[in-house]
C-alpha cells in the first residue's frame, strides 16, 4: 500500500487494527492461559485497576532509606555515607506511588520495577557524582540529575541543600517523562 495524504487514515487505521488483533496475539493468549491456571479471566471485573496491578506487579516495596542502602550501589564519588547520598535517600523514601512510578521511568525506561523490586535490577540502581562543568562558572545547584537508563545510571550534582535536589530531581524526572536527551 502506498501512503499518500488521502490514506493516511486508513493506513494508520489499519497498522494499529495489525498490531492490536495479530501484532501481539500469540503474547496476549500466551498470558490468557496462564494467568486463567491462577484465576477465571472473568473474575477480573470484579477487581479495580489497582488490584490487577497489584496482582501483576505485585504491592510495591517500601522504600526506605534501609532498602535503597542495600539497593543501591554508590560509585565515582559517592559512597553510602556521602551527604548527597543520604538526602537523595530521605528524598526518593518519602516518594508517594506516583512519584515512585516516574522516578523509576526516569531511571530505567519503565514505569515498575522488576519481581524483587531495587534489589532485582539487572545492572544495580548506581548513584554517581555528577561535577559542574569548571569552565562554566555555575555550582551544581545549577544543574540537574541526568541518566543512562540502559544501565540504571543516576548521575547526581552534590547539591547544596536537600530542597535544591528535591527541586532539580524533580523537575528532571518531569521532564524526562515526555523526552530523550543525551547528557
Amino acid at each position: 500500500m502506498t501512503v499518500t495524504v488521502h490514506n493516511v487514515g486508513n493506513y494508520a487505521e489499519s497498522v494499529l487494527h495489525y498490531l492490536l488483533n495479530f501484532g501481539i496475539y500469540q503474547q496476549l493468549s500466551s498470558f490468557r492461559v496462564g494467568f486463567q491456571e491462577i484465576m477465571p479471566i472473568r473474575c477480573l471485573w470484579v477487581l479495580s485497576i489497582s488490584e490487577v496491578t497489584s496482582l501483576l506487579h505485585g504491592d510495591s516495596e517500601e522504600w526506605t532509606p534501609d532498602v535503597l542502602r542495600a539497593s543501591v550501589r554508590c560509585d565515582h564519588g559517592y559512597n553510602a555515607g556521602s551527604p548527597a547520598i543520604v538526602m537523595l535517600f530521605e528524598i526518593i523514601s518519602a516518594f508517594d506511588d506516583k512519584e515512585r512510578r516516574m522516578f523509576t521511568q526516569f531511571i530505567t525506561g519503565a514505569p515498575c520495577l522488576p519481581i524483587g523490586g531495587l534489589k532485582a535490577l539487572a545492572p544495580p540502581l548506581t548513584v554517581v557524582r555528577k561535577d559542574p562543568e569548571a569552565w562554566s562558572g555555575l555550582t551544581a545547584d545549577s544543574y540537574m540529575p541526568s541518566v543512562m537508563t540502559c544501565v540504571n545510571y543516576l548521575k547526581l550534582p552534590p547539591y547544596s541543600s536537600k530542597a535544591v535536589m528535591r527541586a532539580q530531581l524533580l523537575a528532571a524526572i518531569e521532564q524526562g517523562q515526555s523526552r530523550f536527551d543525551l547528557s
